[in-house]
């Protein structure tokens, strides 16, 4: 199998440029407090650079209704990235397309449990994030992957190019994403570790192809 790839938190064209000629799949601009915060002309600019292929994801965090309004209407993303303690709900909820970020923690099965319950869709997309995003704090790996067979399960927290083939080998997520792991300082997306981290993503996928292929 191929994997989901997002990388979050650009600033500067370099590092899109980068992440885009790599391959990934996503790519998010933050909107809530953080180094990585965008002004609205600046993310138009950078995300006019993203092919249509590519999705366009604005990191929202915990706001408002009108908030997320505002930026939905003045950016057009393809997605509103959200915390899962701030989803919108009705009839918001249901005409906006939205990815809810669940914090890792002891009671994450039971949160995405009970937002599951009301998508009842297997292909449904969920962040599983470290409780301190965008810090680097890896996720419990563990808690993390039993909800795999749940949903289509975005791993984050804390992954860089050397733990991810490792992450994948033991979470077995839908698609994975990070920020902070392949930047040299704090929304600045350094090339060469984007590069490393795509070339051990896609090993992961081989290795993966190759287990199933030896146990047919």
């Amino acid at each position: 199998m191929s994997y989901f790839v997002k990388i979050c938190g650009f600033t500067e064209t370099n590092g899109l440029e980068a992440a885009l000629a790599a391959g990934v799949q996503s790519v998010g601009f933050v909107f809530d407090p953080s180094p990585r915060r965008l002004d609205y002309d600046t993310a138009r600019r950078l995300m006019a650079m993203v092919p249509d292929h590519v999705e366009n994801v604005a990191v929202v965090g915990r706001p408002n209704e009108r908030l997320l309004l505002e930026i939905w209407h003045a950016l057009k993303p393809d997605c509103l990235q959200v915390m899962a303690d701030a989803m919108p709900k009705g009839e918001l909820a249901d005409r906006l397309p939205l990815l809810p970020a669940f914090p890792d923690g002891p009671d994450l099965h039971r949160q995405v449990d009970a937002y599951l319950a009301r998508k009842k869709s297997a292909e449904t997309q969920v962040l599983a994030d470290s409780a301190a995003p965008g810090t680097g704090v890896l996720t419990d790996w563990n808690r993390v992957a039993g909800l795999r067979s749940r949903c289509r399960l975005i791993l984050a927290g804390g992954l860089t190019p050397r733990n991810v083939a490792e992450a994948i080998r033991q979470v077995k997520p839908w698609g994975v994403d990070l920020c902070s792991g392949v930047e040299s300082s704090p929304g600045v997306k350094d090339p060469s570790l984007i590069e490393m981290f795509m070339t051990a993503v896609q090993s992961s996928t081989h290795a993966d192809n190759g287990a199933k292929a030896s146990e047919k």
